[in-house]
């Protein structure tokens, strides 16, 4: 088994180890895309509200319209608006998992502590 203090930062190797490695930019990568994936959602159940001068109207949700015909009428558009941001997060949350994991790669780790380098590997 590799030792894990050889990769700690000391002052000796403070300057040569990059500040963030592949193995870090490819975790920030899946937190940002699971960021906007929770943002689509919520955009997906987020009530619509109009305001008028009598008080707010509900327009419902983006997965719910509004049911009535004059909230129908009154909200227009609103939620097919709020559905096409949703629709617009969630594919750029795909596009930033799928281009983080292309550039930067999984976490390796658990499968690079299963090899020991100092071992033979013999194919029969």
């Amino acid at each position: 088994m590799s030792d894990p203090r050889k990769n700690a930062v000391t002052p000796a190797n403070r300057d040569q180890r990059p500040a963030l490695d592949r193995a870090s930019l490819g975790q920030i990568s899946t937190i940002a895309a699971s960021c906007l994936a929770v943002w689509a959602a919520y955009k997906l159940f987020e009530p619509n509200f109009y305001s008028t001068s009598s008080g707010n109207l509900r327009c419902g949700s983006a997965l719910r319209p509004a049911a009535t015909e004059f909230a129908r009428n009154v909200c227009g558009g609103l939620a097919q608006s709020k559905m096409t941001e949703a629709v617009f997060l969630g594919l750029m949350a795909a596009v930033v998992a799928f281009l983080g994991r292309s550039f930067f790669g999984g976490n390796n780790r658990a499968a690079d502590d299963l090899i020991d380098p100092s071992e033979d590997i013999v194919v029969d």
